[in-house]
């Protein structure tokens, strides 16, 4: 895999953005009024999740490629500006969804997430051919998350076909990963135990993680919230023991983190066992805060040094 000298350049295909709000509540109780004391809005996403993480860490630069839609989606693409996050967007007749994210002073979460409308055929195909115009542009791609409504099997295939210059591409995404990885153009995945369980069709967690290398990817990462991730990569393989932070402040974005510190640092030719370090250090450091893929690198440094990580 190789680079230009220059920072890296990213395209992160994340199609299903949302317009995010975070409530915080002293003790969220199901079935219970439960009020919140505290709010934050911001446009989140995977895709922007991940292109906020990069921005964070300063080593590449990324653009999201995206549909957005309705209110929600121009208060999306507004807010982006504000952020200096650069974004390409698909227009869509239907709104952006909104997600609602409940969290406790214990750190417990909860998600409402709304549906989101299908984008239509044609603008289907506007996402393809534009994605396939931006590839040149880029040194890496990320692929990430879902697509809106009832797209993902159909959008995913599409995105398989595209001639990717044999960019190096990361993949983040369970069940509608499998024709990228079929197609052989992925070179690292990222995924969560749970995700690697509806990936691979297993459902015991350690049959999971045993079926990745079958996958056929050169360089995989798998996460599972606190407890240990895991890396295979050409053939090896890596146990990465986390250090217990003293309190979570939101774990929302935290896969998306660690995608884009990852990818970033692979990027930078960084070996892929140090690259996920790095990135497992990241995503815990944007535990400490409310706003996903925002976090102070300093958090991001002293985990990094208290992160263990063996080869099996």
């Amino acid at each position: 895999m190789s680079i230009n000298n220059n920072i890296p350049k990213i395209l992160i295909a994340g199609p299903n953005p949302a317009w995010q709000k975070t409530l915080m509540f002293n003790n969220f109780i199901q079935g219970e009024v439960n009020r919140a004391h505290s709010m934050r809005e911001f446009a989140s996403g995977k895709g922007i999740n991940s292109a906020r993480a990069v921005a964070t860490w300063h080593q590449a630069q990324s653009t999201v490629l995206q549909f957005a839609g309705g209110e929600n989606g121009a208060r999306l693409t507004a807010r982006l500006q504000a952020d200096d996050i650069d974004n390409v967007v698909i227009r869509t007749a239907a709104n952006t969804r909104c997600c609602t994210t409940c969290l406790s002073e214990n750190g417990e979460m909860t998600e409402i997430i709304e549906p989101a409308g299908t984008p239509s055929e044609e603008e289907i195909n506007c996402y393809i051919t534009k994605f396939a115009e931006l590839v040149p542009q880029y040194d890496g791609i990320i692929i990430c998350g879902t697509a809106p409504g009832n797209s993902s099997r159909q959008l995913y295939h599409k995105m398989a076909e595209v001639d990717i210059m044999n960019k190096p591409l990361l993949v983040d995404a369970p069940e509608f990963a499998r024709p990228l990885l079929e197609s052989g153009k992925a070179y690292a995945l990222k995924i969560n135990i749970s995700e690697a369980q509806r990936l691979t069709g297993k459902g015991d967690a350690g049959e999971a993680l045993a079926t990745i290398p079958e996958l056929g990817v050169p360089v995989a990462g798998i996460t599972d919230g606190p407890n240990p991730a895991w890396l295979f990569a050409n053939g090896r393989r890596w146990r990465y023991t986390l250090p217990e932070l003293d309190k979570v402040v939101s774990p929302l974005g935290s896969g998306d983190t660690a995608s884009g510190i990852f990818f970033s640092e692979l990027l930078r030719n960084t070996p892929p066992e140090e690259a996920f370090k790095f990135a497992l250090a990241a995503a815990q450091a944007n535990c400490l805060s409310f706003f996903c893929g925002h976090f102070p690198i300093v958090d991001a440094a002293v985990i990094y040094s208290k992160i263990t990580m063996e080869e099996y």
